[in-house]
């Protein structure tokens, strides 16, 4: 099998410094001269078309039927031009890295070429893509050359425009002309407005930060709640913490509950809410020689006087022992009685 690279036909005068591939031979008429792959040592000659069929195709290649259009083989190393040339691809992985090490796009599928420089030819490989993102042809020779990362500047935006951290100057040296409004280069709209801060305080959130509509967390008297959403952290649960206390219950955005609920009040030595009808109020009711008060009721009233005791009567709500009671009530009734017969005794004999 012939070596060279598929298609590359060139026509020339003499048979001098040939470049590789297929070339015409003038002098010979219809002989055609292989030449080996990028080398001037020719590989065979001869005056039939069936080389003219190789040099067209590629021996790899089928020549049709038709005798114009060639069947390329569909392999990584070669593809069909537009003009039925079944044609080497010199755009393989070793020519991409380059591609890639210069900061340039991939090659597209295509051949080597060869040029005649100062009378020897020179290859030339297929070329690259454009520079890559970030990087640009600076002095317009190919050389792709990274752009400086807005970042990297000190320069700030204007007309409600903040910095875009992640765009590049045009250049590799940041300018005033990269900064200014939204349509700079290093500068882009503040997607935290108004209105996406409005969106956050209405769903209970701390307000976006600049470059982002992102909400913050939930907003100070509030709580993840089980759907995602914010909730008042002064929900059932946190009401239900106050009344288990015995206290009044919190208020929207706060878990702090209120004073002791009606009926009870502060032990001020455990800190927490007490029935009021505690020991030192049953006291009082003993004390008073009456019924303690009622735990639960919400009241320190003591009952009625206990058994064998009595209202003395005076309107004080006094209990006194009924025992001395009626001593005394009898004591009283016949000290008025002695009296009036003190009285009446005086004023017979005067």
């Amino acid at each position: 099998m012939l070596a060279f690279h598929y298609g590359e036909e060139f026509l020339e005068s003499s048979t001098s410094s040939h470049p590789p591939g297929c070339s015409k031979y003038s002098g010979g008429g219809s002989t055609w001269i292989v030449w080996s792959d990028w080398s001037n040592s020719p590989v065979t000659t001869a005056g039939s078309a069936s080389h003219e069929d190789v040099c067209l195709c590629g021996t790899d290649a089928t020549w049709n039927s038709d005798s114009t259009t060639c069947t390329c083989p569909l392999t990584d190393k070669s593809f069909l031009t537009t003009d039925s040339r079944c044609v080497y691809d010199n755009c393989d992985t070793a020519r991409k890295a380059e591609c890639t090490a210069d900061n340039k796009e991939d090659c597209s599928p295509g051949k080597n070429t060869v040029a005649n420089v100062g009378g020897s030819f020179v290859v030339v490989p297929v070329p690259c893509g454009g520079c890559k993102a970030g990087f640009y042809d600076k002095n317009g020779e190919g050389t792709c050359v990274a752009q400086q990362a807005c970042s990297a500047a000190s320069a700030t935006c204007t007309g409600g425009a903040i910095k875009d951290g992640s765009s590049t100057c045009a250049t590799d040296t940041c300018d005033s002309a990269d900064f200014g409004d939204s349509t700079k280069a290093c500068c882009k709209v503040d997607v935290c407005d108004a209105d996406a801060q409005a969106v956050c305080a209405a769903a209970n959130k701390e307000g976006c930060s600049s470059g982002s509509t992102n909400c913050g967390g939930c907003a100070t008297g509030y709580k993840d709640g089980v759907t995602g959403t914010c909730v008042d952290v002064c929900d059932d649960d946190a009401q239900l913490v106050c009344t288990t206390a015995n206290k009044e219950g919190c208020s929207s955005g706060s878990t702090n509950c209120g004073g002791c609920a009606t009926g009870y009040k502060d032990d001020v030595v455990t800190g927490t809410c007490v029935d009021v009808c505690d020991d030192d109020a049953q006291l009082v009711c003993t004390t008073a020689n009456k019924e303690v008060c009622t735990i639960g009721s919400g009241s320190t009233d003591c009952g009625p006087c206990l058994s064998g005791y009595k209202d003395d009567g005076t309107g004080t709500g006094t209990c006194v022992d009924a025992d001395a009671k009626l001593l005394a009530d009898l004591a009283s009734c016949h000290s008025t009685a002695l009296s009036d017969l003190q009285e009446k005794v005086a004023c017979e004999f005067n």
